[in-house]
């Protein structure tokens, strides 16, 4: 893990951040939405790496299944339309990634790592990236940057070394793909006022395509590729093997289903871990438990708080989600450290609108 920056790894910028490339690459919203002003404002999530690891392995967990592929594979397609839809940063061209200045400063911007060429042929390319954010991710993002400067898709596998490095290696292959189609979600996902944010306050710029924020690393996700990971995760699933069940999805198929509650539960478990304690006094207080550990990080912010029992018991209306089951596990942990006993998600879409309930997951005695 590489999460935690050492003392001379990084720049800290502290005041007038506001004039980084990257902070005004990244917009907050009154929705509690992060969006890429690069990628006609796609819904981004900036997380630590280390907290995103913890979440992937909690999933592969849950579903009993290795996932590092079909990650990788999601990544490699959302890169691609990520590139066809790019404005400030051009799509990379020519034979030699030594050449892609403009991509190059796309990874710096997302935390992803840095990439040069190590050595190519007619058989295969190989291009190493050094402090990588995630392996699977990267060696995706590489695969769709040659596939789109070559015109020509490649197989590709990946290596990681222990300096801390990944080596993905390329060969043509001549089958036909289509391009990556648009994802949709059947919540609402309108573009709200930009609004302050004190994210970047604590930014710390490191080397090699990196940064931190209070000392920890950070990258950016767009919820492109968490919905099409989702989807090349559901047809294998099976049940949950571990970890809790307490969740329903309304309107969800049984695939969905499945991997909705792996990743909120992978999520409620890694945040209810990092956690400090939260207190809860009344149903408002949500608002402000929202605006850290959703609207933060890009995940949503509540526009009404409702009591639904006299145990804790809460309904949350959301301005914004950028995926219901996270910001749903997320919400989850926070009422298990408020309360300190197991809870259960139920999540409701109506008419654009996700409503989270939460409550006790065992009936309780007034």
């Amino acid at each position: 893990m590489v999460d935690v920056m050492g003392f001379f790894d990084f720049l800290k910028v502290g005041k007038g951040h506001e004039d980084v490339p990257l902070v005004q690459r990244w917009v907050s919203t009154s929705d509690g939405l992060i969006r890429d002003s690069a990628r006609e404002m796609q819904p981004v999530w900036i997380i630590g790496t280390n907290y995103f690891e913890s979440w992937i392995q909690g999933v592969e967990e849950r579903t009993n299944q290795s996932l590092g592929r079909r990650l990788a594979h999601a990544a490699a397609e959302s890169e691609e339309y990520m590139l066809l839809k790019g404005k400030s940063y051009s799509m990379p061209k020519g034979g030699n990634p030594d050449t892609w200045n403009s991509l190059q400063n796309d990874w710096m911007s997302r935390g992803i790592g840095y990439f040069s060429s190590l050595d190519s042929s007619n058989e295969e390319k190989r291009i190493v990236v050094v402090k990588p954010a995630y392996g699977p991710i990267c060696a995706g993002f590489i695969a769709s940057a040659v596939e789109t400067s070559s015109n020509i898709r490649h197989r590709f596998r990946w290596s990681e070394s222990k300096d801390q490095s990944l080596i993905v290696s390329l060969s043509p292959d001549q089958s036909e793909v289509p391009p990556p189609r648009k994802m949709k979600t059947f919540w609402a996902d309108n573009e709200s006022e930009k609004c302050d944010s004190e994210l970047f306050e604590t930014l710390e710029i490191g080397h090699n395509g990196s940064w931190a924020i209070m000392g920890n690393r950070c990258m950016v996700i767009h919820r492109d590729l968490i919905l099409r990971f989702a989807e090349y995760c559901e047809p294998y699933l099976d049940e949950i093997h571990t970890g809790y069940d307490n969740y329903i999805f309304s309107g969800n198929s049984q695939d969905e289903n499945l991997m909705w509650t792996a990743m909120a539960d992978s999520i409620r478990k890694s945040t209810f871990e990092s956690a400090p304690h939260i207190l809860i006094s009344k149903p408002d207080d949500w608002k402000r438990v929202t605006s850290r550990h959703l609207s933060l990080h890009g995940l949503g912010n509540v526009s009404s708080v409702d009591a639904i029992d006299s145990h804790g018991g809460v309904k949350l209306s959301l301005s914004g989600c950028f995926h219901p089951a996270i910001s749903g596990g997320v919400l989850l942990a926070c009422w298990e450290r408020a309360y300190g006993r197991r809870g259960k998600l139920q999540c409701d879409i109506n008419s654009g609108v996700v409503s989270l309930f939460l409550s006790s997951s065992v009936a309780l005695v007034n």
